[in-house]
């Protein structure tokens, strides 16, 4: 649908810094739109925020939505769980992955596609040198990386 049809409301609590933006940018001209904005029959947006604001920068008319008859408590509740609803990912099969893709030379692509520092992905690699490691060796215990909240306890992934 039209990009001038859709809008934004100023809660949304996800926000991109502009080195993310810049990914974002190169990903949906590489790849396109894999996935569509979310929307209310309104055109007021649940999802896809800044995919939208990203494609407006790069002069697109028109963008994927699917729109949905929500209200709007239903649209700011689909907003938390797609923002939050994320798989994680296994380190030493980032780092495999990572290697193959170095090795069809296009390391550059997938630094700049998902900000990917030099140390960042020498220390994947670096990690995965480790050679022949069973399963059960790579088994970390269900709070490795994560830090502990003071106030409230909880524990959250440690973010590089």
């Amino acid at each position: 649908m039209a990009i001038s049809s859709l809008s934004v409301d100023q809660d949304n609590p996800n926000h991109m810094t502009d080195r993310q933006r810049k990914a974002l940018a190169e990903n949906l001209k590489r790849y396109g739109f894999l996935i569509p904005i979310v929307a209310n029959q309104d055109g007021l947006i649940a999802d896809g925020q800044q995919r939208w604001e990203v494609a407006q920068s790069l002069g697109m008319e028109k963008v994927p939505v699917v729109k949905l008859p929500i209200k709007d408590v239903d649209r700011r509740i689909l907003r938390q769980v797609l923002n939050k609803l994320k798989g994680s990912h296994e380190y030493y099969a980032d780092a495999s992955e990572y290697l193959k893709i170095i090795e069809a030379e296009e390391k550059q692509t997938l630094q700049e596609l998902i900000l990917l520092s030099d140390r960042e992905l020498e220390a994947a690699l670096d990690a995965n040198k480790l050679g022949t490691i069973t399963l059960k060796e790579k088994e970390m215990p269900e709070d490795f990386g994560k830090v502990e909240c003071p106030f409230c306890h909880k524990k959250f992934p440690l973010q590089l």
